[in-house]
């Protein structure tokens, strides 16, 4: 059975260019570089729900790994829309996830479409082949803003010899940071 829209051929497309001059070799839908025993990666995943109901969807995440640690982050599709600011206790790690479900349950029907419509805004979806090609040129964007400059700090961060779980929150933090820098201020959700 074909691939459905070509996603590997298309894939090798956008992103081959850019990273096999950075030593990265594709592997499914992987492009990844060893540098002594650590590895850097970027990984482009389907959803598994993709086909059952609505566009398919992907997600792009950075990862390093090491013999200490195994660390990723998620990189968001850039937004012009306006962040709903009742949402921002979700995103400042404040409130546990029952405490989060309470207020998640006190907003109204328009300010949970608000919610759902903005991230629906920063993920990467596609209903077809033409717009499947325009989003992993958006995604080689992101790659460059934001996925390689974060790799570039996460050389510094192994040298600090932080704790996995500090060192995840650091490169999370990082590629947050790039990633919210290309944003209008009205559509950036809140850092910690």
């Amino acid at each position: 059975m074909p691939e459905k829209f070509n996603f590997s051929k298309h894939l090798t497309q956008a992103l081959r260019p850019v990273l096999s001059p950075l030593g990265f070799k594709k592997k499914g839908a992987k492009f990844i570089r060893q540098i002594d025993a650590s590895t850097f990666a970027f990984e482009i995943s389907r959803s598994s729900w993709n086909g059952a109901h609505g566009p398919d969807e992907l997600s792009l995440h950075i990862r390093f790994v090491s013999a200490a640690i195994n660390s990723t982050a998620l990189l968001h599709r850039p937004t012009k829309m306006r962040f709903p600011s009742h949402y921002a206790p979700f995103f400042q790690d404040k409130l546990d996830w029952s405490e989060k479900s309470i207020l998640m349950q006190s907003f109204s029907e328009e300010e949970q479409e608000e919610i759902h419509s903005y991230l629906d805004s920063i993920s990467w979806k596609y209903n077809n082949e033409e717009e499947l090609v325009t989003l992993f040129q958006e995604l080689k964007d992101q790659i460059i803003m934001v996925g390689i400059p974060t790799l570039n700090e996460v050389v510094e961060l192994v040298n600090k010899g932080l704790n996995s779980f500090s060192f995840s929150n650091e490169m999370k933090k990082h590629s947050n940071r790039f990633y919210l820098s290309q944003l209008h201020a009205e559509s950036r959700f809140p850092e910690e």
